[in-house]
């Protein structure tokens, strides 16, 4: 994964699943993230403590 050097603070890591960039808020030290507020989908998966992006994390596609 390529992130761009203008968008360092934004990306955390890449999803396990799909290698999506993904901004997590926890990681960035705060105590919510945007996660929270989304609706997951009804399979639980360990992907070793790293969040999935919003399509993986729903079961819908990200555009």
């Amino acid at each position: 994964m390529e992130v761009s050097a203008s968008l360092p603070t934004l990306i955390t890591h890449s999803c396990p699943s799909c290698e999506t960039p993904v901004k997590c808020e926890i990681e960035q030290g705060k105590t919510t993230c945007w996660c929270f507020h989304v609706k997951r989908q009804e399979k639980e998966v360990d992907w070793g403590g790293k969040c999935l992006c919003t399509g993986c994390l729903t079961g819908r596609p990200n555009n």
